[in-house]
């Protein structure tokens, strides 16, 4: 059931549903509500608490005032709003995070945060937080909808640059191998061709895993929606780390049931 809970004046929307340790908070990326998780929710085969939710703007939530939407914000003041919306729903703590694209960067930037409240990790095709600061085909600053929270990629950059995350139970999945070459509007990623953002991408991919000591799952076939064009694939990783949690606090994932799920596991250390 949907709630609306108080953070610093706005009602955001949040959805709890089940109950164990630890819970697991998905973080959504760009423009997207709550509800884009629904069907990977289905493929989880280990049950506890799982939690969703709208940013300002999005699905049910409130938009920002005016004069707050035009503000631009860093990943760690999305993180701080989620922070604040976890502790006053009642969330238990620690938690698994979640995020997918700049989802990821703001589970990143969360973990760097507070690393005491972050239980594990599960990184959706994250978005390279140096890509868009190159490119020359977008601006400053990208927005979740008119009137929701807008990131500053600069700001943002130099903040990523700055954190540190502990060793926790993680998961790197990254879209397929080759997906850049169907991206529209290619001429906005000059001066780099998609066959070089492609590979730029996997390789950002690659270094995630590597810092964090974490597999890295690729996905077979599908984009950068990797939860819902292969969510038996995204539901792996977090059965995986949740199970890590609990028992022994290392991620172990079968090789040949990531391929049935739709990817390749590859092992990275820290």
């Amino acid at each position: 059931m949907t709630r609306h809970v108080d953070v610093n004046g706005l009602k955001l929307a949040v959805e709890i549903t089940g109950e164990g340790h630890p819970p697991v908070v998905f973080v959504t990326g760009l423009n997207d509500d709550r509800h884009v998780w629904d069907v990977l929710l289905s493929t989880l085969s280990v049950r506890t608490m799982t939690v969703t939710y709208d940013r300002p703007d999005l699905g049910d939530s409130d938009p920002l005032p005016q004069d707050e939407a035009s503000v631009p914000r860093s990943y760690g003041d999305a993180a701080s709003q989620l922070r604040v919306l976890l502790d006053a729903a009642g969330v238990p703590s620690p938690r698994v995070f979640v995020g997918h694209s700049i989802g990821g960067l703001i589970i990143h930037v969360y973990a760097a945060q507070t690393p005491a409240d972050v239980a594990g990790l599960v990184y959706v095709d994250a978005t390279d937080p140096d890509l868009y600061a190159d490119v020359t085909g977008f601006g400053p600053t990208v927005a979740d909808n008119d009137l929701g929270m807008k990131f500053d990629w600069s700001v943002g950059l130099e903040e990523f640059r700055r954190t540190a995350v502990s060793q926790v139970p993680a998961v790197v999945v990254a879209s397929s191998v080759g997906r850049w070459a169907t991206a529209q509007s290619p001429e906005k990623y000059a001066p780099y061709t998609l066959a070089e953002v492609d590979e730029r991408w996997q390789r950002w991919q690659r270094r995630l895993a590597t810092g964090l000591g974490a597999p890295l799952l690729v996905a077979h076939d599908a984009r950068h929606y990797v939860h819902t064009e292969a969510p038996a694939l995204v539901g792996r990783a977090v059965d995986a780390v949740v199970r890590a949690v609990r028992d022994t606090n290392v991620v172990q994932l079968d090789p040949a049931d990531v391929d049935a799920a739709g990817g390749t596991l590859h092992l990275t250390t820290a």
